[in-house]
């Protein structure tokens, strides 16, 4: 209804003759009733109908209930009275998190049950028994109910008021809206008796504000305006018993009757007098008849916990049924398998055994069989045994060895090694700071550690023989020293004997971020192994003939997940160098090596083109939230999955077949062998679509932290659902479960982050904060100023009397801290805001200025590569400017960034730029000092090299009239690093006066200069313009000479065209545009290099006018552009004449000049991949 038309009613009237019966619909706003008012209006009707309105009292005037409702009470009592009952509310009370208070009332449901007698007796036997209404005890019950659903010990819910106690005598006679709602705050620690006894106090209390305005129950709070102080609401009203619906009139009877609230839940207990009915109406995706049966289980609890033992906290009744009960802890968690417990050697070995050629690993060129890496994992092993690991009492099995080895081959034999000789692993990442490998070396003391070459001088170097103090580092096995390889070479292939490995022992030791400044080193046994394989195979479809993409670090657990997948189901480990795990040089190796099984985390796949991989690549999203829209892009054409677990829990816990119509990301349902349980602080399973704290247990179970029995205690508790003994694992984080019996993750518990996969303790990088002098306080954040760019942020109040440098906090904190650790910005405060209770008040915390660089600090360019870099790093990370001495990731890149910035530059400058360019080379100037690329006279001569390495023969790409064939260089980051590219560039651009006489002259020497790469085909030529003509020309000449032509590829080309059709953008200003290209890729030409274009120019479309194409005997790939083309103009079918075979044709909606612009290259590429997809990968 449109509240702001009277009279806010409407009546239908409609005959039913078949019935003989006329039917009514009354409709009403709440607004002008409540339900003593229709009560009311029935009344006068009855008295009407039986002619006695005479004996109708006279209505008192609503506006007299107006004035007394707001001048009987003083504002200022009423302040007093909620400031004293609200004032320490932060956060609403929303069961089940829905926080929608503006709602209609549409798609609202409805369920309903009666109290048996027998209870509601007992009821109110207790009930009298101390003192109280039935009221204050279904208040008691809801806020059970409420705090069950929300969370909160103390929760808030609206309580309805009839606001005619104290509204005169004429209110009870008097039609319209008296009812109120109003807060009640419940603490739920407190025991029954005395909850029963402070709700009744409460409510009376409140009778006395009961026409207070909602709104200044709100503004007593530390609520933002906008968000409400609670969503659900109790109505406690005294009606008819359930056989009495009638109306009083004679011959009227009800048929059907709906309230509808803004509010999401509300219960309304109808006390019949002898009885109570209970109902709940709940909007989506709240369900009602959960609802109904928590408070109906409620009401049942806490009169027999009254009757048996009243001094029970409330927080402790129990709100769920038995078959609640059951489906939460039983029912979803029956995963057990019957799977033998078997170690990694054994698992291994077992495949070794069943296909000893089968493939293994494939890393940095080298392919590994199974027996290869058998022989040489027990080779090392058996030196490893020499060198005392694995010795000695029952207890070598918690010989830690440690490893700090680049990812390939050599890692995996090392890791085997170790297994195979009863030690466990302790993976050591290359690109920790020294300061942290360090601690880890001290805290973990492995009996060694395997290096290489490359790797040995990150160890720390020995404590001086005076420093009583340090602690001596554990010797170092160099793997490829000379001395070692031949001491291996030596010893027998065969598995190493005289010690066996237990299912109990430790297999590896993952270190963790710590909360006390520290990190953690979880250890974790051979147990949960044997199950997360039976898992891979079960749901992911994993074996023998499987290629599984080896993408994580070793430091995280997630490496683990992957070469168990792969190396013990039989399939083969293939390592994905570190330069292509980003970027499109990812997919294109993926798609290179036939992987049929990748993890990846979903910051990278939001960072691909989902038709990148192939659709029969199972895909497994792990390490990080992901996001709804990545998920959806990624499960409509693949088999994705998504995975979540802790570190303590052998990599993962619950596994989600990702659906691409759900609305959220679910991290799914238990693995084999594991029980999830989402519970209360009490240890008490929570209702479906509650959140609670995530505890886990089951065969995959972490042993606990290294050295730390009072932390593994504290974590690893007793389970309370499991035979005796049995432990969980406390994550720490929470959840909720679906009605479908999936989980949803909602968050941390703690300060426990994960930003793009790395999980990080806040508390360890403010612990480092505070270890600076100059540091007063410190708290560190993430931020997400711009959606989907998460970033750690530090804010820091300085020592008083002293200056806090950000860049120097920012050096000290690399120099301890991993890379992923060190917060993007730091930001420095006069103090730390803080909350009216005293907590941190992050909503104050202001967004740290990421546009501006220190004037101090800024260089500006001086070259046009200098300018053209530095306006991409401003681009990429939101900066107003960038000076050449800027480093990317200390202005707040990151290595998903850095995918952003690399293909940027690769389309801007044309250059084979990676990954570890940038990161080897962060500045802009050390960056533009290091790019291989033509410059100068250089840059102008026939043959352009673009990009030399590639493992497939190379691309020829033919300039347009203009001679230059920079155009092309965007082609390096669009085509896949196995193709090189070259351009051809006109001859009278470096030689004064050698202009061609005709295109097949041009062509001649063209096909000269290519053959000083390529001796012999096949070729893969390609032309945009005239490019195209000479292209196809040089085609048709190749074939003459008896050579193979793979691909002729014509961008927007014609046959025997004219001047208009040689050269199509004719209306742009050549020269400027010359110069711009120049510009643009650091040519610096020169007025005479210009003047020599221009003579190109003209000759090239002399040349093309007058040449008179020759047959090709192949195929063509013709990408035209279509605007500014009149409609009904043959496109490629003008080639047809010319051509003896196809004449694939492809158009864009785009001019002839914008053909060049890296996004039409990307479109032409794609169209030329798809021709290209059956040619053999090596030329």
């Amino acid at each position: 209804m449109d509240i702001r038309r009277a009279p806010l009613m409407r009546l239908t009237l409609a005959q039913d003759p078949q019935q003989d019966r006329w039917l009514l619909a009354l409709q009403s706003h709440h607004l002008i009733r409540d339900h003593q008012a229709l009560e009311i209006l029935f009344a006068e009707v009855r008295a009407h109908l039986e002619q006695e309105e005479a004996q109708l009292p006279e209505p008192a005037p609503y506006r007299d209930f107006v004035a007394h409702a707001r001048l009987a009470v003083s504002v200022e009592q009423h302040q007093a009275y909620f400031a004293r009952e609200l004032g320490e509310v932060e956060e609403p009370t929303a069961p089940y998190g829905v926080l929608d208070t503006h709602g209609d009332g549409s798609g609202t449901g409805e369920a309903v049950v009666e109290l048996p007698a027998e209870a509601a007796e007992r009821l109110r036997v207790q009930a009298r028994r101390h003192g109280v209404s039935a009221a204050a005890f279904f208040h008691l019950a809801w806020a059970r109910v409420a705090a069950a659903t929300t969370g909160q010990t103390h929760p808030v819910f609206g309580t309805v008021l009839l606001g005619r106690m104290d509204a005169g005598d004429a209110s009870n006679r008097t039609p319209g809206l008296y009812i109120n709602t109003l807060p009640i705050r419940i603490d739920a620690t407190q025991t029954l008796a005395d909850g029963l006894s402070s709700v009744q106090v409460q409510l009376s209390e409140l009778l006395a504000h009961e026409h207070a305005p909602l709104t200044l129950a709100q503004q007593a709070t530390s609520l933002p305006a906008q968000s409400p102080l609670f969503t659900s609401l109790l109505n406690y009203r005294h009606s008819r018993g359930a056989d009495d619906t009638g109306t009083g009139l004679a011959g009227v009877t009800p048929l059907f009757g709906q309230e509808r609230t803004n509010y999401p839940l509300t219960a309304s207990v109808d006390d019949t007098g002898t009885g109570f009915r209970l109902s709940v109406q709940a909007g989506r995706p709240i369900d009602p008849e959960v609802v109904c049966a928590l408070l109906h289980t409620t009401v049942e609890n806490v009169v027999g916990a009254l009757e048996e033992q009243r001094d029970t906290r409330l927080d402790r009744i129990p709100v769920l049924g038995a078959q609640q009960h059951e489906q939460l802890l039983t029912t979803w968690n029956d995963t057990v398998s019957e799977i033998p417990a078997a170690t990694i050697p054994e698992l291994f070995e077992a495949h070794v055994a069943r296909a000893p050629e089968a493939l293994a690993v494939v890393a940095d060129g080298v392919d590994m069989t199974y027996a290869e890496l058998d022989a040489r994992a027990n080779r090392l092993a058996r030196l490893l045994r020499a060198r005392g690991v694995g010795a000695g009492t029952s207890e070598g099995a918690e010989t830690l060895v440690g490893v700090c080895l680049e990812r390939g081959a050599e890692l995996m034999v090392a890791l085997l090694a170790i297994a195979k000789a009863g030690g466990a692993y302790m993976p050591i990442d290359a690109a920790y700071p020294a300061d942290r490998i360090g601690y880890m070396l001290q805290d973990a003391a492995p009996v060694m550690v395997l290096v290489s070459s490359d790797t040995a001088p990150l160890l720390p170097a020995p404590a001086a023989a005076s420093d009583a103090a340090a602690v001596l580092p554990p010797s170092a096995l160099v793997l490829d020293a000379p001395e070692t390889v031949a001491e291996l070479a030596a010893l027998d292939a065969a598995a190493p004997v005289g010690r066996t490995v237990r299912a109990a022992d430790a297999a590896y030791v993952i270190y963790t971020s710590g909360s006390t400044g520290r990190p953690k080193g979880v250890l974790v046994s051979h147990a949960g192994v044997a199950s997360l394989v039976a898992g891979h195979e079960r749901y992911l479809g994993v074996g023998a003939g499987s290629r599984v993409g080896q993408f994580a670090s070793a430091g995280f657990d997630t490496f683990g997940w992957e070469w168990f997948m792969a190396l013990l189901t039989g399939a083969a480990l293939v390592v994905i160098p570190q330069d292509r795990r980003l970027g499109e040089a990812l997919p294109h190796f993926l798609t290179e090596q036939r992987v049929t099984h990748v993890t990846l985390p979903p910051a990278v796949l939001a960072t691909l083109h989902e038709g990148s991989i192939a659709q029969d690549v199972v895909l497994v999203t792990a390490g990080e939230a992901c996001p709804p829209d990545v998920m959806a892009r990624w499960a409509r054409g693949h088999r994705l999955f998504n995975s979540f677990g802790p570190t303590e829990t052998t990599v993962d816990a619950t596994l989600w077949r990702c659906d691409p119509s759900a609305g959220e990301v679910s991290i799914g349902s238990p693995v084999l062998n594991t029980r999830v349980f989402v519970l209360d602080e009490f240890l008490a399973p929570v209702p479906v679509g509650v959140a609670g704290e995530m505890y886990v247990a089951g065969a995959g179970l972490a042993r606990g932290y290294l050295g730390r029995a009072g932390l593994t205690a504290e974590r690893f508790v007793a389970c309370p659902f499991g035979a005796a003994g049995e432990r969980m694992y406390r994550t720490g984080d929470l959840a909720r479960w679906r009605a479908d019996g999936t989980l949803d993750y909602l968050g941390r518990t703690d300060d426990q982050v994960k930003i793009r996969g790395h999980r990080i303790e806040l508390g360890e990088i403010e612990a480092a904060l505070l270890g600076r002098s100059d540091v007063a306080q410190g708290v560190v954040i993430v931020r997400e100023d711009v959606p989907g760019d998460r970033r750690l942020t530090a804010y820091v109040v300085p020592t008083a009397g002293t200056a806090v440098d950000t860049a120097a906090i920012r050096a000290d904190l690399t120099s301890v801290l991993p890379g992923y650790m060190v917060p993007s910005a730091t930001v420095v405060l006069d103090a730390i805001p803080l909350t009216v209770n005293g907590k941190l008040d992050r909503r104050a915390l202001p967004a740290p200025d990421r546009t501006a660089v220190p004037a101090a600090s800024y260089r500006e360019p001086r070259t046009g590569d200098e300018r053209l870099v530095c306006g991409v790093f401003a681009e990429v990370l939101g900066l107003e400017r960038v000076g050449i001495d800027d480093n990317f990731f200390e202005l707040g890149g990151h290595s998903l960034l850095a995918v952003t910035l690399v293909e940027k530059l690769r389309s801007t400058l044309g250059v084979a730029l990676g990954i570890r360019n940038l990161f080897e080379t962060p500045t802009v100037e050390s960056l533009v000092r290091g790019l291989s690329r033509p410059a100068g006279a250089d840059g102008l001569k026939v043959l352009l090299p673009l990009r030399t390495e590639g493992t497939r023969p190379p691309f020829f790409a033919v300039h347009p009239a203009g001679g230059l064939s920079w155009c092309y260089a965007p082609l390096t980051g669009i085509m896949p690093e196995a193709w090189p590219l070259y351009g051809l560039q006109a001859r009278g651009l470096s030689e004064e006066g050698a202009l061609p006489g005709s295109v097949k002259e041009m062509a001649a020497d063209y096909l000269a200069r290519i053959r000083e790469v390529q001796q012999s085909g096949p070729y893969h030529l390609l032309g945009w313009s005239l490019g195209g003509v000479v292209a196809h020309e040089m085609a048709v000449q190749l074939q003459e000479a008896g050579e193979e032509v793979a691909a002729l590829v014509v961008l927007d080309a014609y046959p025997s065209a004219g001047r208009e059709r040689a050269e199509q953008d004719e209306e742009v200003d050549w020269t400027d545009a010359v110069l711009r290209v120049g510009e643009r890729f650091g040519l610096d030409l020169s007025d005479e290099q210009v003047a020599r274009a221009e003579s190109v120019r003209a000759n090239n479309i002399a040349l093309a006018t007058a040449h008179v194409p020759s047959t090709y005997q192949g195929d063509l790939i013709h990408v035209a552009a279509l605007l500014g083309k009149p409609e009904g103009v043959p496109l490629g079918a003008r080639w047809k004449p010319y051509v003896m075979g196809e004449v694939v044709q492809t158009a864009l909606p785009c001019q002839h000049h914008e053909l060049a612009r890296p996004e039409s290259l990307r479109a032409a590429w794609d169209t030329v991949a798809e021709r290209l997809a059956g040619e053999p990968s090596e030329g």
